[in-house]
């Protein structure tokens, strides 16, 4: 919600908004004159024109009831977005995971690239704008197309970036990932005849049954010797206050070698060259790829944030089980030696309930010692017996010989690291709700 309501802001309307929980990106609005209310109460609809509204909002909340009392119209974010694309050339950016990242690269290389697009990305960022409306100078619209709602449907794309395809989406979906890959192969079939599917070479595996239906530009990027755009990773560093990943890229018969991002793990330079192979291919025009090193960094990616003389605090979003065992993996390659202790915050209980048994694999294979935290809801009512307690007990049972412990809060949290500063620990925040604030609290 807070890249639209910005958007809408540099468009000319008066925007405020409420949520009642402390979210990383509220001093952002704030600072553009975007007010914020910090409870849900009917007078503050006040004399609104519009009411747009989050999916994770109950028909039962008080300024959504009296919105509809007093007859204001009101939309959800997507269908939103959807007025704001009409009419645009959509660069989508879809699939389970590295959405945000993808887009982000995916805008910057647009900007490089002379299109100027507008753009809606769903992270926080650290240097760069979440969103950017260029009504007069461009045609173009980069999107950040949440997947996890068959309504992703209503967006016609000009072209599309498909990241890949999981299992961390399909409460909407019967819990079936077949019935994902419809979908999905629904929508990469509408792509305008003009343009061109970018995917990642697990996608185009993935879906590789159905690529005779879907459209005829195709454009693979990975690493096996097939791909249109192949990378070959040559080392992972941490340096200093930030961490580099380095790269040889072979796109199109020509060769680079040495290029580098400033972010850590392999999965980071795959959303990059999708990005690139994107944008090279509609814009039509030779980015140069020393533009890699120039890459926004986003917030919360394994981003560094404390160093005790031989421990440090990584702070990560990672929500999905396929997500945090990358991030784990990365921070043994980076840390080797080290104690790897994460810190994890299951992000709502019907993911936490649907992907239980694979969440404990990869604590249990990948940890030394872990603290759980409780289920962020995200808006969601409890599930019984869906909490981290529960996924407690299942790591337990698959055999984890480490310590094992579940906190209440983000000050207890804070309070164990601070008595486990010495040795050579890496305590990883890992959650998309609030686990990022144990780093305040220290």
């Amino acid at each position: 919600m807070t890249p639209l309501a910005l958007l809408l802001q540099q468009i000319g309307f008066s925007v405020l908004g409420s949520d009642i929980q402390l979210f990383r990106m509220a001093d952002t609005l704030r600072q553009s004159g975007i007010r914020i209310f910090t409870t849900h109460r009917p007078e503050q609809i006040g004399e609104s024109r519009l009411v747009i509204y989050s999916t994770a909002i109950p028909e039962q909340n008080p300024e959504y009831k009296e919105a509809q009392r007093v007859g204001i119209p009101c939309m959800n974010r997507l269908e939103a977005i959807s007025s704001l694309v009409s009419g645009k050339k959509l660069l989508s950016i879809t699939g389970s995971y590295g959405k945000s990242t993808t887009t982000t690269f995916t805008a910057f290389f647009a900007q490089e690239a002379g299109i100027d697009p507008s753009y809606l990305i769903g992270a926080d960022l650290l240097s760069f704008l979440p969103a950017h409306w260029n009504q007069d100078q461009s045609d173009w619209f980069v999107l950040e197309t949440d997947e996890s709602r068959p309504e992703f449907l209503c967006f016609s794309p000009y072209s599309c970036v498909l990241t890949n395809v999981g299992t961390d989406h399909l409460t909407h979906y019967q819990h079936d990932i077949q019935v994902l890959k419809d979908h999905l192969v629904q929508y990469l079939s509408s792509i305008d005849p003009a343009g061109c599917l970018v995917m990642s070479y697990e996608a185009y595996q993935s879906l590789s049954r159905h690529l005779p239906s879907l459209h005829r530009r195709v454009i693979t990027c990975g690493t096996d010797p097939s791909c249109d755009y192949r990378y070959e990773i040559q080392d992972i560093r941490c340096l200093g206050d930030h961490f580099e990943t380095s790269f040889h890229l072979k796109a199109k018969g020509e060769f680079y070698r040495n290029l580098s991002i400033r972010m850590p793990s392999e999965k980071y330079v795959l959303d990059a060259l999708l990005a690139f192979a994107l944008i090279t291919d509609c814009a039509k025009k030779k980015l140069d790829p020393r533009l890699f090193e120039a890459l926004p960094i986003l917030d919360r990616r394994s981003q560094l944030k404390r160093a005790w003389n031989r421990s440090y605090l990584l702070d990560d979003e990672g929500d999905s089980p396929d997500v945090i065992k990358e991030v784990l993996i990365n921070v043994h390659t980076l840390f080797p030696g080290f104690r790897v202790i994460p810190f994890v915050q299951p992000h709502r209980f019907s993911r936490l309930q649907n992907l239980m048994e694979e969440y404990a694999d990869v604590l249990v294979s990948l940890s030394d010692e872990i603290i759980l935290l409780p289920v962020y809801p995200a808006g969601e009512e409890p599930i019984p017996g869906i909490d981290s307690f529960a996924l407690a007990k299942t790591i337990a049972a698959k055999g984890f010989l480490g310590p094992l412990t579940v906190l209440n809060t983000h000050q207890e949290a804070a309070d164990w690291i601070h008595t486990h500063q010495t040795g050579n620990n890496v305590f990883i925040l890992l959650g998309p709700g609030d686990v990022w604030q144990v780093d305040h609290a220290l």
